[in-house]
């Protein structure tokens, strides 16, 4: 499979280790999470473990490097990953956005 990095484009030429029995759990990792997202995350945790998959994020490895690519080395390495988007989560982001929407 070729995966390309999704910091310019190219070819990775890096090595990504597959992780066969893990899945990727991306929520917010900043404080405070919102209770609907700590609700998800462990229903999801709690089905992963119940199908003897093992739940990995981003705290799960420190690297030192690029957050981003980090993240997208360690999507590439699982079978299938789950996203979390929350409306609390991104507030300031989504603020921005509906006052440029509206003018």
């Amino acid at each position: 499979m070729i995966i390309y990095s999704p910091l310019d484009g190219e070819v990775m030429t890096t090595r990504i280790t597959s992780r066969p029995r893990c899945c990727f759990l991306m929520t917010q990792l900043g404080n405070p999470v919102p209770d609907g997202v700590e609700a998800i995350r462990r229903s999801v945790s709690d089905s992963c473990t119940d199908a003897g998959y093992e739940v990995i994020d981003a705290r799960t490895q420190v690297t030192g490097g690029d957050f981003l690519l980090k993240i997208w080395r360690m999507i590439a390495s699982v079978p299938f990953a789950v996203a979390v988007c929350h409306e609390q989560g991104f507030g300031p982001y989504l603020e921005a956005l509906r006052t440029r929407r509206d003018g």
